[in-house]
């Protein structure tokens, strides 16, 4: 009994397999297309099509993207490996999350920078300027998510000893 169920398939197989290929060489050639008419010998038949415009990034919205944002932003500041930190910038950027850097030199803007450290200012036009950024910030549209955290150059009588 198996060997007819075996033989059987094989034929059936067989039928299939030179149906096919009957079929396919027998096929006609599609008529070209309304207004085709072929490239002339030597030119580039296939040019690519323009990018698409580039989508508008999207804004952190819901309470799992935020923690997915916070958790990259985490690897961001413990990965040692500048490309691994770059990657992390330009996914969080493809996201809608961009960075806050913060300049040396540069006023302080408690809208984007948040004091954690001073440094004697030198001259008296450092005060309030930025000596250092510690941790860039990050922001989704208008919204902060983390402050650019940076050390502030202030009057020499009020900077705090270092413990």
């Amino acid at each position: 009994m198996g060997l007819v169920v075996a033989v059987g398939l094989l034929c059936l197989l067989g039928g299939l397999a030179g149906g096919w290929t009957l079929r396919t060489l027998n096929a006609p050639e599609p008529a070209p297309a309304a207004g085709y008419a072929p490239a002339p010998q030597g030119t580039q038949l296939y040019t690519p099509p323009p990018a698409p415009p580039a989508a508008a990034p999207e804004i952190v919205t819901g309470p799992v993207e935020r923690q997915l944002v916070q958790a990259l932003i985490s690897l961001y500041d413990l990965a040692e490996a500048a490309a691994v930190r770059t990657q992390i910038a330009e996914d969080l950027t493809r996201a809608g999350v961009n960075r806050i850097d913060a300049r040396v030199g540069v006023g302080f803007d408690p809208a984007l920078h948040r004091a954690v450290d001073t440094a004697s200012a030198v001259a008296p036009g450092d005060v309030d300027t930025i000596a250092r950024q510690l941790r860039p910030g990050w922001v989704t549209g208008t919204t902060i998510i983390r402050y650019a955290e940076v050390a502030v150059y202030a009057p020499p009588a009020t900077v705090e000893p270092a413990v």
